[in-house]
């Protein structure tokens, strides 16, 4: 289904002290992060900009959401026929619900 980006109002740069969000290696002064959160999975994109225009993008996805080290990763084909089936499955339980 892809990302769902919403853009935060407020940057952050040099002023920010709360390392949450650490500036990329090497990079400690002359940038600001555009803070994204995304809708469908939770996760969160802090798009770093330099003075020059280079851009360095960071993540920071939810608990569980990388499959790396498991024996077989899905295909984008594989997970969207999962999603189906699951989304068609809630909402056919969902209207043999009695209301």
């Amino acid at each position: 289904m892809g990302h769902a980006w919403r853009h935060r109002k407020k940057a952050i740069g040099v002023d920010d002290t709360s390392d949450r969000f650490p500036r990329p290696f090497g990079h400690s002064t002359g940038m600001i992060g555009k803070i994204s959160d995304c809708a469908s999975c939770r996760g969160i994109r802090v798009k770093w900009t330099t003075r020059s225009g280079e851009v360095i993008n960071r993540y920071y996805m939810p608990e569980g959401y990388s499959r790396a080290g498991e024996e077989h990763k899905p295909t984008r084909r594989e997970w969207m026929a999962h999603y189906i089936a699951s989304e068609f499955e809630a909402f056919t339980n969902q209207e043999r619900k009695p209301a």
